[in-house]
């Protein structure tokens, strides 16, 4: 049968602390596909099956949510937070020569041999960003394929974003922490 749950972490955790924990509860659980996605309704849920049917083609391991491929949208967040997102987008592809559209996207799916590949325990980022590249890098690096699908992204239904210019900081302090440990992604 097929199983959802729900973790509720105790605040002050953060996005990356709580990814950390949920990433390692589904591992635990043996779970066979892992979604990710915001908990404050900016994440349409009614991707879900067309993100499944993507993973289920051969040779694709985790499937990304974009918000800046044709056909996708991010239009109702504010401008400092699109240019934030397309900004560090430039940048983690320019640091980490990897060439997707949105490894900020907090919106994936999972095979499970992806997201154990990335020993999510051990991961460095602190920040919820951070830890939406690192993951994919972490992914990519391991040799399995992460394929894009367009989507269309809603500004936070519910509470108010935390982000900040030093919210840009820490990842890419990350990316160039993960290319010194581990080495840019060159394309075969």
């Amino acid at each position: 049968p097929k199983k959802i749950a729900a973790l509720h972490c105790k605040p002050p955790r953060g996005r990356a602390l709580a990814g950390k924990e949920a990433f390692m509860f589904c591992l635990n659980k043996k779970a066979d596909n892992v979604i990710e996605m915001d908990a404050d309704f900016s994440h349409d849920p009614k991707y879900i099956p067309v993100m499944l049917k993507e993973l289920s083609k051969p040779g694709v391991d985790v499937v990304l949510g974009s918000r800046f491929l044709p056909g996708a949208s991010d239009s109702d967040r504010s401008a400092f937070r699109t240019f934030v997102s397309r900004l560090s987008g430039i940048v983690f592809r320019i640091i980490l020569g990897i060439k997707l559209t949105d490894m900020g996207s907090g919106f994936k799916v999972y095979k499970r041999q992806a997201l154990a590949s990335i020993d999510p325990q051990n991961l460095i980022s602190k920040k919820g960003l951070a830890i939406s590249m690192e993951s994919i890098f972490r992914v990519i690096k391991n040799n399995f394929t992460v394929k894009e699908i367009p989507i269309v992204f809603k500004d936070r239904q519910v509470g108010e974003s935390k982000l900040s210019w030093k919210d840009f900081f820490e990842p890419v302090f990350v990316c160039f922490k993960l290319v010194f440990s581990l080495g840019r992604f060159h394309e075969k």
